[in-house]
């Protein structure tokens, strides 16, 4: 996804969000309260989206073993095992077992 897609996908999103919003708050008197929830909760998303992110970016980076990162999927990889052999077969080779 381009830089540019993003940023119209954001925006779009955005804009509907504070449509809904805004008419909810239309039929309520108290249209800041609702305006300031609102903004405490998108805050709070992004907030704890970013805190997530960090923190399984730090785990792959240091906890996750290299030999898991340099995996590729064979052609293979998705087809159901013939018979009993092939899947202990499989499950060895995906597993990594020796």
């Amino acid at each position: 996804m381009t830089a540019i897609k993003f940023i119209k996908n954001i925006i779009m999103t955005l804009t509907v969000q504070l449509c809904t919003v805004g008419v909810v708050c239309a039929a309520e008197s108290t249209v800041k309260s609702y305006a300031a929830k609102y903004g405490v909760v998108m805050f709070a998303i992004v907030f704890f989206s970013v805190i997530i992110y960090t923190g399984l970016t730090i785990y792959n980076k240091f906890f996750v073993p290299d030999r898991l990162k340099d995996y590729s999927f064979e052609k293979d990889s998705l087809h159901s095992p013939i018979d009993r052999e092939d899947a202990i077969y499989k499950f060895i080779k995906r597993n990594r077992l020796k």
